[in-house]
């Protein structure tokens, strides 16, 4: 992994999620994923600590303070490392461990990139199809980590990496791989915000998904059931959905409807691709009253 120049604001928006925006919202998605992973936008000197010893055969990952951990966050919740959307932090931690580790422990030359490496680890799913971001002992040795270490070093990395996701960043590495928000706002064509619309989405999205306000607090759906969910917009027309995919990391289309209060009259529509960790802006434009 040596001279590879890899940052989460990089590897994962480059290879997880530029591919499946149009050209028009890249910039803006990108600025909403560097402000949202907050310092894991700067691992070199960052906030994941990796603890290492020193071998006759040059650095090793070992438990330096006997917590049982080999990596950590320097931080004891998201706020400290001024992380804005948890499940994309979640998701960057992953991968800035995995590098470290490789940089640190790959003394034979790799088989495969980085970026393959840690696009199996992201998108590894179990025996029923469900997300499973684990980190094998064959994506280490594809890395360059010798055999005698791969196995040992795999299992001490998924404990500490688990541990940070959801001990630290509070969420679930299962989640963190197909969860993406969009943050809806409605004004009319005169540019008022639309107070107390209903705004539902239809997609392939699960029953898990959610609806936010602006402090993060979940607010109750008005309706909601696999591939679609409807909420109240606040009285500035404004709505955060968390939406859980039914694949991880893949984008789909999701149609956006904005009724009136009581739900009679519809009021307009917009499509928009949902990208899972990644914030999207959906401003929908209905006539003005």
């Amino acid at each position: 992994m040596q001279g590879q120049d890899v940052l989460p604001s990089s590897q994962i928006f480059t290879t997880f999620i530029f591919p499946q925006l149009p050209s028009q919202a890249t910039q803006a998605v990108e600025g909403n994923f560097i402000t949202d992973i907050g310092t894991l936008n700067t691992p070199s000197g960052g906030i994941v600590r990796v603890e290492t010893v020193t071998t006759s055969e040059g650095k090793i990952i070992a438990d330096t303070d006997g917590d049982g951990l080999v990596c950590s966050l320097r931080i004891s919740n998201p706020q400290e490392g001024a992380i804005q959307y948890v499940d994309a932090g979640a998701t960057s931690y992953t991968a800035i461990a995995l590098f470290k580790a490789l940089l640190i422990e790959a003394k034979n030359p790799p088989s495969a990139s980085y970026e393959t490496i840690l696009t199996n680890v992201l998108t590894r799913k179990d025996a029923t199809g469900s997300p499973r971001v684990e980190i094998l002992e064959e994506d280490l040795r594809a890395g360059g980590v010798p055999v005698g270490r791969a196995t040992e070093l795999a299992g001490s990395l998924n404990t500490c990496i688990r541990f940070g996701v959801e001990r630290v960043l509070g969420t679930q590495l299962s989640r963190s791989v197909r969860a993406g928000r969009f943050r809806v706002t409605v004004r009319d064509t005169n540019g008022s915000p639309v107070s107390l619309a209903r705004v539902g989405g239809i997609g392939k999205f699960t029953a898990s998904s959610e609806c936010q306000d602006l402090q993060g607090k979940t607010v109750v759906p008005i309706d909601r059931v696999d591939n679609r969910i409807v909420c109240s917009a606040d009285a500035n027309g404004r709505i955060t959905f968390i939406l859980e995919g039914e694949t991880p990391l893949i984008a789909t289309s999701v149609a956006w409807s904005v009724r009136s209060p009581d739900g009679a009259r519809l009021l307009g529509q917009v499509n928009a691709p949902f990208v899972p960790t990644a914030t999207l802006d959906a401003p929908v434009t209905v006539p003005a009253q």
